[in-house]
């Protein structure tokens, strides 16, 4: 690959045209590699480049030349996103091509126990792979349909014919009660739930044992599915309650660290704030939704306590206004580094908005435009966030001027 592109560029370099002609030969043969040559390393750019920076000099008219580097620019861009989509559906397909092969091998298999399961564990795998691009993804996705079907179609066939030639459904149905019964006394609560319902979905599904049998088989069948449910219901009411326990002690252990957290008695208060940390371990969880915005209630009281402990241990150490000073400079360093980025990041909108209308066909031309949008949106998010930072650490240095100017009355 790498012989093609050096090829190419010498041709070109070679050639008896102006540089403007050359560069836009350049540009189309960017757009041709990616078109026919998917397999591309990313050594090429570098030998691209390498044939632009050999046009260079006074030869185009810089109103030309400008156009032309805006191109080479988008070209490259371009290239880029090419090779990461390309790499991407790569990717996909491959990991299309081996559950293709997993599921291949069902067809061959003699135990269908698990083989619902099995299916639709790889039916998930197929919907979480990767996109393989439209064309490649439709004949996976075809294929994989088709032997998908073709499988469970065979684990119907078995089941149909297990029943009507080897197996009575009360047969079956005491497999049922059976697996209910090693279930039962599970505490693994998701995953055995989803086993119940198979489990009654393979019931209904088991046809009628008969009059004599079926309300007995159905009575011992539903009795193991109620342990479990039962069992089920009163660790999560008794996880209510835990969980009900623990919110009211850590609220309670929230008030007294808001309580002392401004005391002037720094080393008692972190000997007590401790203490509050080791109660706090101690008090279980209060459920996930509540857990979050309780640490962070009583972290706030906490580092409100600590920062000020800092503080004043900085103070007494004669290093706190010089950190302070150290903080401001560092932080207008920041604003004004974040300030030139935004200017460079405006000016790259600019140009991108400053390029020449879009030429070829229809569809080109709306990808193309779209694409600049794409960009001019991207650069306009990176602007916006920095403006937030810039805005953020004013605030900081605000403060801390304000800080500092008392330190020096």
């Amino acid at each position: 690959m790498m012989n093609y592109v050096t090829k190419k560029m010498e041709e070109i370099l070679s050639l008896e045209q102006t540089n403007a002609e050359k560069k836009r030969l350049i540009i189309d043969a960017i757009y041709e590699i990616m078109k026919d040559n998917e397999q591309l390393y990313s050594e090429a750019k570098e030998t691209i480049a390498n044939a632009w920076e050999q046009l260079k000099g006074d030869e185009v008219p810089g109103h030309i030349n400008v156009q032309l580097d805006n191109e080479y620019r988008q070209a490259l861009r371009n290239f880029n996103k090419h090779l990461e989509r390309a790499e991407f559906q790569r990717e996909g397909k491959q990991q299309k091509e081996e559950l293709l092969k997993e599921i291949a091998e069902l067809k061959e298999t003699n135990d269908w126990k698990d083989i619902t399961k099995v299916l639709y564990e790889l039916k998930d795998d197929w919907e979480e792979a990767a996109y393989a691009g439209q064309d490649v993804d439709a004949d996976l996705n075809r294929q994989f349909k088709d032997a998908f079907n073709e499988v469970f179609e065979a684990k119907e066939k078995y089941y149909d014919d297990l029943h009507a030639n080897r197996r009575s459904a009360k047969e079956v149905k005491e497999e049922l009660i059976k697996k209910a019964q090693e279930a039962s006394g599970s505490t693994r609560w998701k995953e055995t739930s989803k086993l119940m319902r198979e489990l009654m979905d393979e019931w209904k599904a088991a046809g009628n044992a008969g009059r004599e049998d079926n309300d007995l088989l159905w009575e011992q069948f539903n009795e193991a599915r109620q342990i479990f449910f039962q069992n089920q219901d009163k660790y999560f009411d008794e996880m209510e309650v835990r969980q009900a326990e623990s919110l009211k002690i850590k609220e309670e252990l929230i008030k007294e660290a808001e309580a002392i957290c401004d005391s002037e008695d720094f080393k008692e208060t972190a000997a007590q704030m401790r203490e509050l940390m080791d109660r706090w371990k101690k008090a279980g969880s209060a459920g996930r939704d509540k857990e979050d915005a309780l640490w962070g209630q009583f972290q706030q009281a906490r580092e409100k306590f600590y920062s000020r402990q800092n503080e004043y241990y900085e103070q007494k150490k004669g290093k706190f206004k010089d950190n302070l000073y150290d903080g401001i400079k560092r932080r207008n360093k920041q604003v004004s580094d974040l300030e030139t980025i935004n200017k460079d990041l405006e000016t790259q909108i600019i140009e991108i908005r400053n390029q020449e209308p879009v030429m070829g066909n229809q569809e080109d031309r709306w990808e193309i435009t779209n694409q600049r949008n794409q960009e001019i949106t991207k650069l306009q998010g990176y602007i916006d966030e920095n403006l937030k930072k810039i805005a953020d650490l004013n605030e900081q240095l605000k403060e801390m001027n304000e800080k500092y100017k008392t330190l020096e009355d």
